[in-house]
């Protein structure tokens, strides 16, 4: 499976990156900071340094179709804020 992760630099992220790969999945990873998922290099693991502002660049990054989203990366926002960035986010091909 292809999975994307945002925060995955993050305590909860970084755990579940770890799983993922060791379960065999390709994991699209959005951080902040490569430096977390140094230990984690391998072939299946595709790291992106994005900030929230950046998001809308997802769709543009991974050209893989996507089959789950984990969405661990918290900037504050709420409301109509949020919902934007989401949608933002679902531009990404996702597997039905």
């Amino acid at each position: 499976m292809n999975i994307l992760i945002t925060g995955a630099n993050g305590f909860i992220g970084r755990a579940l990156t770890e799983l993922m790969l060791s379960k065999g999945h390709n994991v699209f990873a959005i951080v902040t900071s490569e430096r977390e998922l140094e230990p984690l290099k391998c072939d299946k693991l595709h790291v992106f340094k994005l900030f929230f502002e950046d998001y809308p660049k997802i769709a543009e990054l991974v050209q893989e179709d996507i089959d789950v989203v984990y969405h661990f990366a918290w900037h504050g926002l709420i409301g109509d804020e949020a919902i934007h960035m989401l949608q933002n986010i679902t531009k990404i091909k996702l597997n039905n």
